[in-house]
């Protein structure tokens, strides 16, 4: 993910949690948790890729590890209901992927 990918990213993050807010903070919060782990688990991704590209190969701790971050956010989300909401999580989770397909739609447009 680039740095004007992560900055478009983000910005979703933000607007999606403040306008969640006024329904509910849980909702904010797990929103915001899951776009934080979507963004690890992406530069994780982009490590694993450049390390195969550069001769290596792709480890399975390696794509456990990914799954691990993956799994978190919604392990998190359902530990500490009071604080977070599972389905923020997840979709919080899903704004990397959603921003990257609205992107690709409007650029083939």
């Amino acid at each position: 993910m680039n740095k004007d990918q992560l900055l478009r990213n983000s910005a979703v993050a933000i607007v999606v949690s403040v306008v969640f807010l006024f329904f509910d903070k849980k909702i904010s919060t797990g929103i915001l948790l899951g776009f934080l782990f979507a963004c690890l688990y992406w530069k994780m991704l982009a490590d694993n890729i450049d390390q195969v590209i550069d001769g290596g190969r792709s480890t399975k701790a390696a794509q456990a590890g990914r799954m691990v971050v993956l799994a978190a956010p919604m392990l998190i989300a359902c530990l500490f209901p009071e604080k977070f909401n599972v389905f923020g999580s997840f979709f919080g989770l899903m704004i990397p992927k959603l921003t990257l397909y609205i992107l690709s739609f409007f650029r083939k447009g």
